[in-house]
């Protein structure tokens, strides 16, 4: 369970090969734990992800931070 009333727990399986390949990565930057190679991975995974889609709807013309009732916003 997460301490901090703002954060969740993340829990996934994955192979024994990824495991031992995010802990020597760990071991080269002298992280402490797995999490802290992890996290600023899917940080920076959602940021790209985000940003791709936010250039898709302007290209189609459409505000993703426009909140009027039509739904397409000025670029």
């Amino acid at each position: 369970m997460a301490s901090n009333p703002d954060t969740v727990e993340l829990r996934i399986d994955i192979s024994r090969e990824l495991a031992n390949r995010i802990d020597a990565l760990m071991m080269v930057d002298k992280l402490k734990s797995r999490a802290d190679y992890v996290v600023p991975v899917l940080i920076e995974s959602t940021d790209a992800a985000i940003h791709r889609v936010t250039v898709l709807l302007r290209c189609a013309g459409i505000n993703p931070l426009d909140s009027s009732d039509n739904g397409k916003g000025r670029v």
